[in-house]
C-alpha cells in the first residue's frame, strides 16, 4: 500500500504521519486505524504527546523529587500552582493535535473494537496503532498484509512550536520484580509458585518463549528481540518520560477525561469546550489528591 501511494518509509513525525495519512485517504484506504472505545489505543499516542508538549517545562515541574519524571504529586503541585489551567498552551495544542488526527481514524473509531486491526489485517488501513506483539499475527496466521513495525511519529518542530527537533529515546518500564501470593503459601503451592516464576524468568524458558511467539520486548538479560521488533527498542534512551497524570488523580476524573475527549473528536465539543470541561475540576481532584497523601509534603511548595 505504500508503495501504491508513493510513501518509502513509516512516518517519523506528527508533519509525516498527516502527509502519509492525506495520501492514503485520497487512494481511499483509512489512514490510521484505531481503537477509542477504551482509554489505551488512543491514549499510547496521548502519552507520547503529552511528553513533548510539557518537555519544554520539566524544570518548572520536576521540583518535588527532581528526578527527570514527574510524578503525580507535582502534577497535583502544578495544578495549586497555575500551571495547569484552561489557558494552557500545552493543553490547546494537544487538542489541535488529536483533532488534525482525527479525519484519518477509521470510521466510527469512537465505539471500534478489535475491528481496527481487522482493517490493516485486510489491507483497508495504511497505518494501526498496536504495540509489538501485534506483528506475530501475520507470522501465525499468514496473512497476506506484509507487517511493519515503527515507533510512533514524535511531535515535531515543524508542526507546533512545542515540539521537539528530534525523537526523545525514553527508559522503558521500570524496576523489575515478581510477587508471590500469602496464599499460594497458605495453599501450599509456594514450590509450585516458585517454579512457575523460574520458567518465565528463564532466558531459556518462559522468557524466550514470550519474545521469539509473542513478540513481547524482552525484559529478561540473554533474550535477543526478534528482528521485526527491534525498530521499536532502537528508540529506547536514558530520558524519562513526562507522563501526563493530572487528569488521573482518581477514576471518576480519568473516566470523565476520556469521555469528553470522546465527544470532542466526536465534533459534539469545541475545543474550548473540551479544554473547558476537563479543567473546571482540576483544583478539586489536586486538592484531594493531597490531601489522600500527605507524604507528597505538596504544601511545602505551593506558591
Amino acid at each position: 500500500m505504500f508503495s501504491e501511494i508513493g510513501v518509502a518509509e513509516p512516518p517519523k513525525t506528527i508533519t509525516e504521519l498527516l502527509a502519509v495519512a492525506q495520501k492514503a485517504k485520497d487512494a481511499g484506504y483509512t489512514g490510521f486505524s484505531i481503537q477509542n472505545s477504551m482509554d489505551w489505543n488512543l491514549g499510547w499516542l496521548a502519552t507520547d504527546l503529552w511528553g513533548y508538549l510539557w518537555k519544554p517545562k520539566l524544570e518548572q515541574l520536576d521540583v518535588i523529587n527532581k528526578d527527570g519524571y514527574v510524578g503525580t504529586d507535582e502534577w497535583a503541585l502544578a495544578v495549586k500552582n497555575g500551571m495547569v489551567t484552561k489557558d494552557s498552551p500545552e493543553l490547546k495544542e494537544y487538542a489541535r493535535v488529536i483533532k488534525d488526527l482525527s479525519p484519518y481514524y477509521n470510521e466510527g473509531f469512537n465505539t471500534a473494537s478489535w475491528e481496527f486491526e481487522s482493517l490493516f489485517n485486510d489491507g483497508k488501513s495504511a497505518m494501526a496503532l498496536n504495540g509489538s506483539w501485534y506483528p506475530n499475527q501475520h507470522l501465525q496466521n499468514k496473512l497476506s498484509v506484509d507487517y511493519g513495525i515503527a515507533p510512533i511519529p514524535y511531535l515535531d518542530k515543524a508542526y507546533s512550536q512545542l515540539g521537539g527537533e528530534e525523537r526523545y529515546n525514553y527508559v522503558m518500564g521500570g524496576e523489575a520484580y515478581v510477587a508471590i501470593t500469602a496464599k499460594a503459601e497458605k495453599d501450599g503451592k509456594l514450590q509450585a509458585a516458585l517454579d512457575w516464576l523460574r520458567f518465565w524468568t528463564d532466558p531459556n524458558g518462559g522468557a524466550k518463549l514470550m519474545t521469539d511467539e509473542l513478540f513481547l520486548i524482552p525484559v529478561v538479560k540473554g533474550v535477543q528481540a526478534p528482528e521485526q521488533v527491534q525498530p521499536i527498542i532502537d528508540t529506547f534512551g536514558t530520558i524519562k518520560q513526562v507522563s501526563f497524570t493530572a487528569f488521573k488523580f482518581e477514576p471518576e476524573q480519568s473516566d470523565a477525561f476520556f469521555k469528553a475527549q470522546q465527544q470532542y473528536l466526536d465534533i459534539k465539543l469545541t475545543a474550548d469546550q473540551f479544554i473547558g470541561d476537563i479543567t473546571k475540576t482540576l483544583q478539586k481532584y489536586a486538592d484531594a489528591a493531597i490531601k489522600a497523601n500527605p507524604e507528597w509534603g505538596v504544601e511545602a511548595y505551593l506558591k
